[in-house]
């Protein structure tokens, strides 16, 4: 998704943009006949597309703006439309939260969809051209700057001429979105630009997902009376002694997917009896009864490498000239948290910002911009890369460095924040459009939200000292003079 994204950015500032693909392109997409039928196909290059794959309100956003009418391609294809305070049914670090209609509204959709839907924009586009089964092998570079791309592949003979045994690609502008498996710290450390600085941290969390057929009617059902059933339910681990978490994700097709994850190495399995027997032993039964009355679509897949991975190409001394890195070439997030293809979206739109920033009368400085996109790419990153490791942190037997005393102290923070919205819909609402970046976690430190979260930490501290033997886990921290809101 970065790639294609990154090529929507870069066609309203180069005369040419190609798209290299190591992967055969997908069959267009064509709704078909019937719901069982396939809806689009998956590249090999996305695992995940088996998996529940959420766009964030923000990435939603961006998408609209870069292809105008896209939430409109998403309705016709079938993409459900969520209203995530109001159709989810969401059980938090306490109970089940309040569920109010907001302005927080996207359509859900398979991975596989929503990446055909922007292919087929970005395949409308005169000066958009796509190349599939060529692989990258290397960067072309002369002096500091890079000059282009070493490919091999059937394909690329059809563009580029052969010059001895390597086929060379020239452009003003190499960007890399070839994920997380990308060799670009190998081919820079060969080139002289040193090791680039990389931080993991691994929860250890695998999950597994598999696809129902909804029941029949059911979302019309949900129309008629969405007080009392959903679109989506998210059952959220608790840490540090609940490992295991689980949505149920409405995409087109009139279908589920259902996810459920275990972290610290608690994985869930592929086995038939020991999935349902996992999905039967999360916090709350929700899943399980849904799935108990729909047909199972899918084998089960499995996903195991989700550990958080930064690496820190801004951090290098030096760095060629005319290169640029994005999505999960530069940072991969833990998956469960659906931060990746906003994120993706983000470091598109900061591209052509700073495309637009280097360029003067006398034309694109890239020394300029080569340095800015990648401060500013950091920046970007930094957010979401706090809040999917500062998640991965709360688990004891998380791999990679710890919190310094700062991150403890805002961990600790927002588990109380977390604690409130069992009872306050305005925390809610305002928790769910930080998970969705419409919303910066500076809104948590409203003094209306930082008032409440004082007041229920005094209160369980004087329920600890006048009731020691209770045990904090069973303190109410939501009293009534706290203004609980239902």
């Amino acid at each position: 998704m970065a790639g294609l994204l990154a090529a929507r950015v870069l066609a309203d500032r180069f005369q040419t943009v190609l798209v290299l693909e190591r992967d055969p392109l997908p069959t267009p997409w064509e709704r078909p006949e019937t719901p069982d039928e396939t809806w689009c196909n998956r590249r090999p290059g996305t695992p995940q597309a088996d998996h529940v794959h959420v766009l964030l309100a923000r990435g939603q956003q961006i998408l609209e703006s870069l292809f105008p009418g896209f939430a409109n391609d998403l309705a016709t294809s079938g993409a459900v439309e969520v209203n995530w305070t109001a159709d989810c049914a969401m059980m938090g670090l306490g109970s089940w939260n309040p569920r109010v209609s907001s302005d927080l509204v996207t359509r859900t959709s398979s991975r596989s969809l929503l990446e055909s839907l922007v292919r087929r924009r970005l395949q409308a586009i005169p000066n958009v051209i796509f190349m599939s089964g060529v692989a990258v092998q290397g960067l072309v570079v002369a002096g500091d700057r890079v000059t282009g791309v070493r490919l091999e592949g059937n394909s690329a003979q059809n563009l580029v001429s052969t010059l001895a045994t390597e086929t060379l690609l020239g452009a003003q502008l190499v960007v890399d979105a070839m994920g997380r498996n990308s060799q670009m710290p190998r081919w820079l450390q060969q080139l002289g630009y040193g090791s680039v600085p990389e931080v993991t941290i691994d929860a250890k969390l695998g999950y597994a997902s598999r696809w129902y057929q909804m029941p029949a009617d059911y979302l019309a059902q949900v129309a008629q009376d969405p007080e009392n059933t959903w679109k989506s339910i998210l059952l959220w681990a608790k840490p540090p002694h609940q490992p295991r978490a689980g949505v149920l994700y409405p995409v087109e097709g009139n279908r589920w997917v259902v996810t459920v994850s275990g972290t610290n190495g608690d994985y869930p399995p592929a086995d038939e009896e020991g999935f349902l027997a996992f999905v039967r032993s999360l916090r709350d039964p929700a899943i399980a009864r849904a799935i108990a009355s729909a047909q199972p679509i899918s084998d089960i897949k499995l996903y195991r490498g989700t550990a958080n991975r930064w690496r820190h190409y801004e951090q290098l001394a030096t760095f060629p000239i005319g290169l640029a890195l994005l999505g999960d070439a530069v940072c991969t997030f833990n998956p469960i948290y659906g931060q990746g293809m906003t994120g993706a979206a983000l470091g598109a739109v900061t591209l052509g910002d700073c495309l637009d920033r280097a360029q003067s009368e006398l034309g694109l400085d890239w020394g300029q911009f080569t340095h800015l996109f990648r401060q500013e790419l950091a920046r970007v990153i930094q957010l979401p890369w706090l809040m999917a490791t500062g998640e991965d942190l709360r688990w004891p037997a998380t791999e990679g460095p710890r919190p310094d005393r700062p991150t403890r102290w805002m961990q600790a923070y927002l588990e109380r924040v977390l604690h409130l919205t069992d009872a306050h819909k305005d925390i809610h609402e305002t928790v769910w459009k930080i998970q969705h970046m419409i919303l910066s976690p500076q809104a948590l430190f409203h003094p209306s939200i930082m008032m409440r979260v004082g007041g229920a930490w005094l209160y369980q501290r004087l329920l600890a000292n006048w009731f020691p033997a209770w045990g904090p886990e069973n303190l109410n921290l939501t009293p009534s003079f706290l203004g609980a809101r239902r």
